[in-house]
């Protein structure tokens, strides 16, 4: 048997649990699930599936990188001779062939610290959010820079670089492989399906919501990093604070002068959509309806990521505990 094992985390994902832990309950490989405070069942759902169930403390603020290093240091203990680790988030369920196809990938590779392959939304077409969070998921195939939080990992590549960052509650993932790339290991995706998300996003309310979380990744993922001759995130969040704040803003300060400067500076956000739509229709093959709206959400995103933005400065100036934005 492949020397793997399986780390799930999960928080009020209801029978989307049920079905990620199905999803992997006939492989065969040890499994812990990791439990962030549920109060549906989660914990005793998973006792029926898992060789461990880890619940989380609450004196502790939760999160994702948390949960999964948690999780990684049990499965370490009852089963120490396993080298790789796949982590799967409780909304998701693990396609039946992937973790054959990434172990030989990552068997064969000696640098590769992560191996993903491809993430599609299940029912995708069943509404306009869930449409723009399949996109979202769309990546290319080779050595990339970042992947999410569903991947087949090497252990001893993870513990090298000092696992997930646990004071994260978003943008972990990047971050993590920010540092694996620095140390010389490589992220690969390879062509194959991986898995299936199940967003459950049906309002604009929770896109914005995602979108309020991202920016506040960039923001942390900065300032983590902010003295490294590689300003990670930088860009991101500079683009954030211009088109979230100070176009608005210069915007208000031109119209009691100027109308026609205003809205020339207002027309800004039209020519990012332009440049946005025609990148999609051109690079990504969506269709000119889905460009559209995926160019509409992002342009409007920027606005609910700097209020993430905020929410990172805020809770680091009063000294406060980061929180998790939960959009479900």
């Amino acid at each position: 048997m492949p020397d793997i094992g399986i780390v799930i985390i999960g928080r009020n994902e209801g029978e989307r649990l049920r079905q990620s832990l199905e999803s992997v309950a006939g492989l065969g490989y040890p499994t812990v699930y990791v439990d962030s405070g549920s109060t549906d069942g989660s914990a005793e759902l998973a006792k029926r599936y898992c060789s461990q169930v880890v619940q989380l403390d609450a004196g502790r603020p939760f999160s994702a990188a948390r949960a999964r290093n948690e999780g990684l240091a049990v499965l370490g203990r009852f089963a120490p001779n396993i080298h790789f680790v796949q982590f799967l988030d409780g909304d998701c369920t693990l396609d039946p062939e992937w973790l054959a196809q990434a172990h030989e990938f990552i068997s064969r590779h000696e640098r590769a610290a992560i191996v993903c392959g491809h993430l599609r939304e299940r029912q995708a077409s069943a509404n306009v959010f869930t449409q723009l969070c399949d996109i979202e998921w769309q990546g290319d195939v080779g050595t990339i820079d970042a992947c999410g939080g569903i991947f087949l990992g090497r252990i001893a590549s993870l513990k090298a670089v000092g696992m997930f960052n646990e004071s994260m509650i978003a943008g972990e993932e990047p971050e993590l492989c920010h540092r694996l790339r620095s140390g010389g290991w490589r992220i690969d995706r390879i062509d194959t399906p991986m898995a299936v998300h199940e967003s459950d996003i049906r309002k604009i309310s929770q896109l914005l919501q995602r979108a309020r979380r991202c920016g506040h990744s960039y923001a942390h993922s900065y300032h983590v990093h902010r003295d490294s001759p590689i300003a990670f995130k930088r860009r991101n969040l500079v683009s954030v604070i211009f088109w979230g704040a100070l176009l608005p803003l210069l915007v208000i300060c031109l119209l009691p002068f100027s109308a026609m400067a205003a809205v020339t500076a207002l027309s800004l956000y039209l020519l990012l959509w332009i440049r946005i739509y025609f990148h999609g229709v051109a690079s990504s093959q969506l269709t000119r309806k889905l460009s559209a709206l995926n160019s509409s959400f992002i342009v409007i995103g920027k606005f609910a990521q700097f209020v993430g933005v905020i929410d990172f400065y805020r809770s680091l100036w009063q000294k406060e505990d980061f929180k998790l934005i939960e959009y479900k």
